[in-house]
């Protein structure tokens, strides 16, 4: 299976994140050239792993060895291209405008010359550098993100062809296809499966299905101990009461009620604890089980009713033209958005979140105007603009308007969406956490939103988020704009108009 020497080990490490929640305990782990995928729920680990890997963050514990520092291209870039332009220009290979052309750049003169990149031009910037470097292991963190489909292609032949130490943190399914190893995170540990990924879909999904089964039949059993907890209690009590009725008729003196009563107390407390602790044990190791199980977070509309406004078409744009550089990113775009849901598509660089801030007001056009008739909310790529140190508990009770504790904690319940994430900063959590807090915090706002508009909302969400995402997008009746590259996304949600800048369909 190996080709090289070790060229990356792990012994022994532990891992935290910086409030001190354990990620990783006693991790070993030897890499010899392999090309293995890392999978696991948002929030899991990986990218904390990954930067472990690269020599960029210390583990609380252990050691991470390797022959050559790895190469790491994270998740999240930096706006400025200027560092990476200068490295890929200065390599000198041949084979380098051809690697821009094919990436949909212009020549290596040209490109320097420019300041105006999207986010996938500058991941495919990134990405292209790590290629030209070869290193001898190279750390890829959701590779994917932000790329078109002729990004995905070209990153897909090349890792086709890599010869050298590749892991990969994805949760792109095209890109998965193509593993044969995979280094499996969850709360109940690590493991490594060799196969097929959809031979691991299968076997995650009945894992899940076993473990979900247990929790429940956990859930049972403690409910029933509670249950006969509370009866035991009450006879207790009804006991104690008669006994009083009972001394006081045979007048018991009052020193030998006191050294009964206490007796009794002393013995029935104990009882008590004992029965408690066994409970407070049992509750804990269910617990447990819980976090092991797949996070899922069905993002399902039960209640969620759309306000629907006299105007048909609340969003209108008006001859709307954005310039950069030299000419025009788009020019004179004229549209009318009813109740549907509409999609923006097109190459990475045709000004897809340029069009997307003109409408939510966050750039004003060059020219032209945008009328919006309603409520509008929006989620940036990856949830950067819920980026607060408000947590989601609180953040809620401002939306939804209610300051009962209950009521927003049944709102987290019926989507799933864990307490303990809820309690912590929105902006610690993942980008794929991240977009789903912004989701139940716009769903149950109040008054309620016309608009939704969402920029690469599958960006960082693992299998389970994304397939809930899609439910919920299917379900929603208001007005919907987004911004995506996977066709098959959008489908599946009925999207019925789509626009390409300079085309519509």
């Amino acid at each position: 299976m190996t080709k090289h020497s070790t060229s990356l080990k792990l012994k022994g490490v532990n891992i935290s994140t910086l409030e001190g929640r354990p990620l990783f305990n006693d991790l070993n782990m030897v890499f010899e050239g392999e090309k293995v995928a890392v999978i696991g729920r948002n929030g899991i680990g990986k990218s904390t792993l990954l930067k472990v890997m690269a020599g960029i963050q210390e583990p609380d514990q252990g050691e991470v060895r390797f022959r050559e520092q790895p190469c790491l291209v994270s998740q999240q870039l930096p706006s400025s291209v200027e560092t990476v332009l200068k490295a890929i220009t200065s390599i000198n290979i041949s084979s380098l405008e051809k690697e821009l052309k094919e990436l949909g750049f212009p020549e290596p003169s040209e490109i320097m010359h420019s300041n105006n990149f999207s986010y996938g031009e500058i991941r495919k910037l990134h990405l292209l550098l790590a290629k030209l470097i070869s290193p001898d292991m190279l750390l890829l963190d959701e590779p994917t993100e932000d790329l078109d489909e002729r990004g995905v292609e070209w990153l897909i032949d090349w890792i086709l062809s890599w010869e050298k130490g590749l892991i990969v943190v994805s949760h792109d399914r095209l890109l998965l296809s193509h593993f044969k190893h995979f280094f499996i995170i969850s709360e109940s540990g690590c493991s490594y499966f060799s196969g097929s990924f959809n031979e691991l879909s299968l076997l995650l999904e009945d894992q899940a299905l076993d473990a979900e089964k247990q929790y429940i039949k956990q859930i049972n059993m403690l409910d029933r101990k509670e249950e006969h907890r509370v009866k035991v209690t009450r006879r207790r009590r009804r006991k104690k009461n008669f006994g009083r009725i009972s001394e006081l008729e045979r007048c018991t003196p009052k020193s030998r009620l006191n050294t009964k009563r206490g007796k009794a107390q002393v013995n029935q407390g104990k009882a008590a604890r004992i029965e408690q602790d066994r409970i407070s044990t049992e509750r804990k190791r269910t617990l447990v089980s819980r976090r092991a199980l797949s996070v899922n977070l069905p993002l399902e509309l039960p209640d969620i009713k759309i306000d629907v406004l006299g105007n048909n078409t609340p969003v209108v744009l008006e001859s709307i033209s954005a310039k950069f550089d030299k000419g025009y990113l788009f020019k004179d775009i004229d549209l009318s958005i009813g109740y549907e849901k509409f999609a923006i598509v097109g190459s990475n660089g045709v000004g897809k979140t340029t069009l997307l801030n003109i409408i939510v007001g966050n750039t004003k056009p060059f020219s032209g105007k945008v009328s919006i008739d309603g409520n509008l909310g929006w989620i940036s790529q990856g949830g950067a603009n819920w980026m607060t140190d408000e947590s989601l508990f609180a953040r809620l009770m401002i939306y939804s308007g209610s300051q009962k504790t209950d009521e927003v904690t049944r709102v987290l319940l019926m989507h799933k969406f864990p307490i303990a994430l809820a309690e912590r900063p929105i902006s610690s959590l993942s980008p794929g956490e991240r977009v789903r807090a912004a989701l139940i915090c716009l769903f149950h706002q109040k008054p309620g939103i016309q608009i939704l508009v969402l920029d690469e909302p599958t960006f960082s969400l693992d299998f389970v988020g994304e397939t809930s995402l899609r439910k919920a997008l299917k379900a929603w009746k208001g007005t919907l704009i987004v911004v995506s590259h996977n066709r098959e996304f959008l489908k599946s949600i009925g999207v019925s108009k789509t626009l390409e800048p300079g085309r519509i369909n």
